[in-house]
C-alpha cells in the first residue's frame, strides 16, 4: 500500500474510533470537585460558618433558601495572587438550580464585589429548582486569580413538580411577564442554524478537493499556487455575507421590544465585612500530624479578655468543622455524627483566665479528602477556632448547621459566638511506628 494510502486508512480508522466511542455509555461520576484545589489552597483560602440549607427535598419550581458566612483568611498563601474580588454562587453538576436571588451583609448583589483578607461576609442565594434528581450542592465563593473554593454541602432532592420548569419573572419598562427558560429560544435557535449553515458552506467548499493531495503539495512547497482566483472571490463573498449578518443581527436585536439590557459587568467596592468577635486572643505553639493515627494536633495558648465566660465550641477550616464534646451539654449535636475533638484541659474560660489547650482531632477526612498531603510543596494547616458564650441554650433554640460535607448538627447562633481566632502554622509530621519525626 502506498504511504498516500496508509494515511487514508488511518484517518479513516481514526474517525470511527471517534464516532463508536460518542455512542459508547459513559460512567456515572460521583465526584463533587470540592478537592480539586491543593489542601493549603482550601485550608488557607475561605473558612465557612453557620452554612444552612432549609430545604433537602424539594419539587420543580419550589425554592429552597441557602444561609452562611464565610472568612477570608489573613493566611492566604502568599505566592498566589491576593484576591480582590469575589462572586458567590452554588456548585451543583449542571443547571439543576437556578439562582433567584443573591444577597452579600443584607445587600442584593448580581455581580463581583471587594473582598478583603480578614473579613467576614455573611450570604444569602435563593434557589429554584429545576430538573428532578439527587444533587450535592455547596455554596461556592469564586475568587479573582484563584477559583472557586466551596463550603459544606448537602444532598438535595428535587422530585417532579405540577409543571415544567418555569422562571418567570416581570419587566417593569413593559409590565410584561416572561419567561426565561424559554424567551428567545426560537431567536437563539435561528441565529445558531443561520451560522452554522454559513460555516458549513465554508467547510464543504474548501474539503471538496482531496484534502490529503492538498496537504502533500504544501509539505512539497506548493502554497500559493493552490488558491484560485475564484477562491479568492467565493471568500470575498463569505466574508461580505458574515459581515451583512453581523451587522443585520445586531440591528435586529436593537428594534426588539424595549428594553434592551446588556450583561451587568459592574463591581461593588463599597461593601465592607461584618464585625469580627475576637473576645479571646490565641497564639499557636505547634502543629503535628501523625500518619499512623490519622490526627491532627494542635498546642494554643488562649487569653480570656472579656468579662464572661466563654468556651472553645469547634475547629473549622474549609468546609470541614470538630466539635468538641464537652461543649454538648450547651449546644447538642443534632445526630451525634459530627466529628469531634479532644480538648485538654477543658472546661470554661474565666474572664482573665489564660490557658494551654491541646487539641487533638482524629479523622481519615485529612487524607480521604487531601487536606494533608506529603507530595505538597507547602504542607501547613490553617483553620478558626470559634469561642461561644457559656450560656445554655434551649434545643428548639438551636437550628441546622453543616459541619462538613452531608454532616449537620445543630450550630451556634452567630450573635452566641464571642471570638473567632485563626491559627496557621506549618505542621510537624510524626511518621508512624519508626518513631522519625520531620519538620516539613
Amino acid at each position: 500500500m502506498s504511504p498516500l494510502g496508509k494515511a487514508c486508512l488511518a484517518v479513516s480508522l481514526t474517525c470511527l474510533c471517534v464516532f463508536g466511542a460518542s455512542f459508547m455509555q459513559a460512567p456515572v461520576v460521583h465526584a463533587h470537585g470540592e478537592h480539586n484545589l491543593e489542601p493549603f489552597i482550601r485550608m488557607r483560602g475561605i473558612s465557612f460558618f453557620n452554612v444552612e440549607f432549609s430545604h433537602e427535598r424539594l419539587a420543580v419550581n419550589e425554592t429552597m433558601t441557602v444561609t452562611g458566612k464565610f472568612r477570608a483568611m489573613n493566611s492566604w498563601p502568599r505566592m498566589l495572587t491576593t484576591p480582590e474580588l469575589a462572586w458567590v454562587g452554588v456548585l451543583v453538576p449542571g443547571p439543576k438550580l437556578a439562582v433567584r436571588e443573591r444577597w452579600v451583609n443584607g445587600r442584593f448583589i448580581q455581580n463581583a464585589f471587594n473582598i478583603e483578607l480578614g473579613e467576614i461576609y455573611d450570604f444569602k442565594m435563593i434557589l429554584q429548582a429545576r430538573e428532578p434528581g439527587r444533587y450535592h450542592v455547596h455554596p461556592l465563593i469564586n475568587l479573582s486569580g484563584t477559583g472557586g473554593l466551596v463550603g459544606p454541602a448537602k444532598w438535595i432532592t428535587v422530585v417532579p413538580g405540577d409543571a415544567p420548569p418555569s422562571y418567570t419573572v416581570q419587566i417593569p419598562a413593559t409590565g410584561e411577564t416572561i419567561d426565561l427558560e424559554h424567551y428567545g429560544f426560537g431567536r437563539v435557535v435561528g441565529w445558531h442554524i443561520a451560522f452554522g449553515i454559513l460555516g458549513l458552506a465554508w467547510l464543504v467548499y474548501w474539503a471538496r478537493r482531496p484534502m490529503l493531495v492538498r496537504y502533500a503539495l504544501l509539505v512539497n512547497g506548493v502554497d500559493e499556487e493552490q488558491i484560485t482566483p475564484a477562491d479568492r472571490r467565493t471568500s470575498l463573498i463569505f466574508g461580505v455575507v458574515l459581515v451583512v449578518v453581523v451587522i443585520g443581527g445586531l440591528l435586529v436585536t436593537n428594534s426588539g421590544r424595549p428594553p434592551i439590557i446588556p450583561h451587568q459587568a459592574a463591581r461593588m467596592w463599597d461593601l465592607s465585612g461584618l464585625p469580627v468577635p475576637s473576645a479571646v486572643q490565641t497564639e499557636v505553639k505547634e502543629l503535628r500530624y501523625n500518619t499512623t493515627e490519622r490526627s491532627l494536633s494542635m498546642q494554643v495558648e488562649a487569653t480570656n479578655a472579656s468579662d464572661q465566660a466563654v468556651v472553645l465550641r469547634k475547629f473549622t477550616t474549609s468546609y470541614l468543622s470538630f466539635i468538641n464534646p464537652a461543649t454538648q451539654d450547651l449546644y447538642s449535636d443534632l445526630q451525634n455524627e459530627i466529628p469531634t475533638m479532644q480538648v485538654e484541659p477543658d472546661g470554661l474560660f474565666q474572664p482573665g483566665e489564660t490557658k494551654m489547650l491541646t487539641l487533638t482531632m482524629q479523622d481519615a477526612i485529612w487524607e480521604t479528602d487531601r487536606f494533608i498531603e506529603f507530595d505538597q510543596p507547602q504542607i501547613t494547616a490553617a483553620g478558626v477556632l470559634v469561642f461561644t458564650d457559656a450560656q445554655p441554650l434551649a434545643r428548639e433554640d438551636l437550628q441546622p448547621m453543616m459541619m462538613g460535607n452531608s454532616r449537620e448538627g445543630l450550630g451556634v447562633p452567630w450573635e452566641r459566638i464571642s471570638s473567632l481566632n485563626e491559627v496557621y502554622s506549618n505542621i510537624q509530621i510524626d511518621f508512624g511506628s519508626m518513631g522519625s519525626q520531620a519538620s516539613l
